[in-house]
């Protein structure tokens, strides 16, 4: 039976697509993400298309519409995020079909760029495509505590509890001697943000290159609002002004900056050092930092103890836009782990 591909109605084929996802993306609960995910974004709700034989789907690729500032300018395109295909059906046909319709339909809505995260499976369909990868996003870590690493090596459990309590203190205060750079008070801020992180997001983007826009609303939605995840919002004030913000995704292993942005370098080295405190008291044995290999804040993070673990592939496509823009002309992206969809 020949397989065929249609953009889905996201109400009539709503369960349809969940079930598709989880049987073939089973990490997720995607029954509890759809409604976020996919109905309530600010910037517009997805596009999924379907492989369909036989009258039942076997794949989706789905695109999610983000506002993106191009050096202090709008512009308008996608993330693209869920895509599989089934077993039986996992040829490279299928999914090149598939990946073939998502860009051409997210390029005939007027999208003037597409930002993927692919994994190295997919990166294969991209070759087969002609498109090869645009940078790299590097996880950097630092390590928080040893006790898991000593756990591993030690059998005996009070000696690796010794080992670990001597090391762990080192490491706090080497931490301890890391100073702050500017006069700002930087608290905790639990959310729902307002309008000054639109205003600031603007602002500070235009020293970036192209950034995904991080508006109030999308902030609320994608890190306040987030079905699963916890995150920690810090802001630094100078004098009750917002001059930036770190989110920390908290988790009790492993924890990650999920996304930074500032008015300088200084306010991040300050936010990154309170991010350091207090997901060591969080008992988090790991910090990560995932970041663009390109990008200039990686030495901030060496600066910080951060060291260079695995690397994923990131891929920007682009189309000009009505006014003849190409986000080709672009010399850098600000991503973060926020921007990534699954």
């Amino acid at each position: 039976m020949k397989v065929s591909i249609r953009q889905a109605n996201l109400e009539a084929d709503g369960r349809e697509i969940v079930a598709v996802l989880q049987a073939n993306l089973p990490q997720l609960p995607h029954a509890r993400y759809f409604d976020w995910l996919y109905l309530r974004n600010p910037e517009g709700q997805a596009t999924v298309w379907l492989a369909i034989e036989d009258g039942r789907p076997v794949g989706l690729a789905a695109a999610f519409p983000r506002r993106a500032y191009h050096y202090g300018e709008e512009a308008r395109g996608y993330v693209l995020g869920d895509f599989c295909v089934a077993p039986s059906h996992r040829s490279l046909g299928v999914a090149m079909a598939l990946q073939r319709a998502c860009l051409a339909g997210v390029a005939s809505a007027g999208a003037s760029f597409a930002v993927d995260f692919p994994s190295e499976r997919m990166m294969a369909v991209y070759r087969r495509l002609l498109v090869d990868r645009s940078e790299e996003m590097v996880r950097y870590a630092k390590l928080l505590r040893t006790d898991l690493k000593f756990a591993e090596r030690i059998s005996v459990g009070a000696l690796a509890r010794g080992f670990a309590s001597v090391a762990n203190r080192s490491l706090s205060l080497r931490d301890a001697t890391r100073r702050h750079l500017t006069g700002c008070t930087i608290a905790a801020e639990p959310g729902p943000w307002g309008e000054e992180f639109t205003q600031a997001g603007r602002e500070w983007s235009t020293r970036l290159g192209t950034c995904i826009a991080r508006t109030a609303k999308y902030l609320n939605w994608r890190f306040h609002e987030h079905p699963q995840r916890r995150y920690r919002m810090l802001t630094a004030r100078n004098d009750g002004k917002l001059a930036g913000y770190l989110l920390q995704r908290i988790e009790t292993a492993h924890a990650a900056v999920s996304d930074m942005a500032v008015a300088d370098e200084s306010v991040a080295q300050d936010l990154l050092i309170e991010t350091m405190r207090r997901a060591r008291e969080d008992g988090s044995h790991t910090l990560s930092a995932p970041w663009l290999s390109s990008h200039s804040g990686k030495s901030l993070l060496a600066r910080c103890g951060f060291r260079a673990r695995e690397s994923h592939p990131v891929v920007v496509l682009s189309w000009p836009d009505t006014a003849g823009q190409d986000a080709r002309q672009t010399t850098r992206w600000y991503l973060s782990e926020g921007d990534w969809e699954t």
